[in-house]
């Protein structure tokens, strides 16, 4: 088992490795015993591991990044506190789901409700992509269509929502999915900026 001070450091960081090397849980010698290794089969588990204190090492994005103000190291840091705004004017729960469709970090989460969520379909939304740059961009473009005036043409309309989506990119801390969702609306803007024909499709 491991001590309480690993145990919280784990908890407070934001990596943690562990080096050690996976085990395949044994058979059951006599018949009708309880089989370990077909119990976690059956849970989608291969291996087990056994860490002692020594084996595991806990460590933030200021150590990853060599630096402790990285784009990393802040962007952990909103995420953070977001969570504790949802958590203090929110149940637990419903903290977990909000802090998960809104940022990206399903650490909160339950495996229940995540259980649910994959059951109907939702999973999706647990990370942040191209829907997400969509509930954004799309209502401020409709907003700042309904500007009428000649300083804001269509080229300044589109950049004006491009700082918004870049937030979104921030704060759900690159993940690979909104990077990609982003790219391709950057694209989209650039195309309307140099009037450039586009296919939102692709």
């Amino acid at each position: 088992y491991l001590s309480e001070t690993v145990l919280q450091s784990i908890k407070n960081a934001e990596f943690a490795t562990i080096k050690i090397a996976p085990e395949i849980p044994e058979q059951c010698s006599n018949f009708g015993e309880f089989d370990m290794q077909k119990y976690l089969a059956a849970k989608n588990i291969d291996c087990v591991v056994f860490p002692g204190d020594s084996d595991i090492e806990a460590c933030s994005f200021e150590e990853i990044a060599g630096k402790r103000h990285s784009v990393q190291y802040y962007s952990s840091e909103i995420r953070e506190c977001i969570k504790n705004i949802l958590i203090k004017n929110s149940d637990e729960g419903t903290a977990s789901v909000c802090m998960s469709i809104m940022t990206g970090d399903s650490g909160m989460l339950e495996s229940e409700t995540k259980t649910s969520f994959q059951k109907a379909g939702l999973s999706h939304l647990m990370a942040v992509s191209g829907a997400h740059v969509a509930y954004i961009a799309d209502p401020l473009k409709k907003i700042i269509s309904k500007i009428k005036t000649r300083r804001l043409g269509i080229r300044l309309k589109s950049i004006i929502v491009l700082p918004f989506v870049l937030m979104l990119t921030f704060v759900s801390g690159f993940s690979p999915s909104i990077l990609r969702a982003s790219l391709m609306y950057i694209c989209m803007i650039l195309a309307v900026v140099f009037g450039r024909r586009y296919d939102p499709l692709n």
